[in-house]
Order: structure tokens, then C-alpha cells, then sequence
């Protein structure tokens, strides 16, 4: 009885190993030569080659600022801006200081107007945050020669 049961077992493994080989050999042989799997391989042929992350710049581009982003900051501007509260635009040496303060958010619409009058449009701009041992004191908008 041993010696029958140990053939069925011999030939249960015989009969699961020649399965997982005629199902795992086909699957295993494009491993094998390099053809499926990682970055550059077209698996398909109408499908385009994929590329890799490593090669492709992720590095993100600083933003460029114009004018109409320093008067768009201004207009969403409320009583619960964070400090400084101060925005300084200095074009060629000419500086205007808005302090966001009640006076502005009260006459808002005449500030902007006259700020728009006052500087290019579509220029470009610097922005910085100046801060001193106080803490934060301005922002700066350097318009670009």
C-alpha cells in the first residue's frame, strides 16, 4: 500500500510540475530574453515606446511672474492677509508701498486703478520676501528692465 501511494505522489508531482512548466515556460522565455518588462521596450507594435522617469527632467520651472500676477494678488487680498501686510512694487528705483491696511481694503478699486496706471503691463517681476529680525517686512515687486 506504501509503495502505491508513494507512486501516486510521484506521479502527482511529475503530472503538477509539467503543468506549472508548459503554463510558466511560455511566460518565462520573453523574461528570459529581454523582452517584456522596464522602461524603452515597445510591447506592442501599434503601442509608442515608453520612456523612463529617470531620463525625463521632473525638475519643476520656476513661475514667471508678470504685472497682472502682483495686481491679481492684490485684489484677493482680505483683512486676513498674513503678515508683513506690505507690498512694495519698485520700478527703476521708484518705489510704491501698499500697506494692506483698512484705508485700502475700503477705497480698494481707486488703489488698483492708479497702481495699474502706474505700472507696464505684462512686465516681468520679481517677487521677494524681505524680513529683517522683526520678522517679515515687505514684499518686494522688482520689475525687470
Amino acid at each position: 500500500m506504501e509503495e502505491s501511494e508513494s507512486s501516486f505522489d510521484m506521479l502527482l508531482l511529475i503530472g503538477v510540475l509539467a503543468l506549472f512548466l508548459a503554463i510558466g515556460l511560455p511566460l518565462l522565455i520573453p523574461f528570459m530574453k529581454g523582452d517584456v518588462g522596464g522602461f524603452d521596450v515597445q510591447i506592442e507594435k501599434t503601442a509608442p515606446v515608453t520612456r523612463s522617469m529617470l531620463s525625463a527632467n521632473v525638475d519643476p520651472e520656476a513661475r514667471q511672474y508678470d504685472s497682472g500676477d502682483a495686481l491679481l494678488m492684490l485684489v484677493v487680498a482680505d483683512e486676513n492677509a498674513p503678515k508683513p501686510g506690505k507690498v512694495r512694487f519698485d520700478r527703476n528705483g521708484t518705489q510704491l508701498e501698499i500697506t494692506l491696511d483698512e484705508a485700502f481694503f475700503s477705497n480698494r478699486k481707486q488703489s488698483l486703478e492708479t497702481l495699474w496706471t502706474g505700472i507696464p503691463s505684462h512686465a516681468k517681476v520679481d517677487v521677494r520676501l524681505y524680513a529683517g529680525p522683526e520678522g517679515m517686512r515687505y514684499w518686494n515687486f522688482g520689475f525687470a528692465p
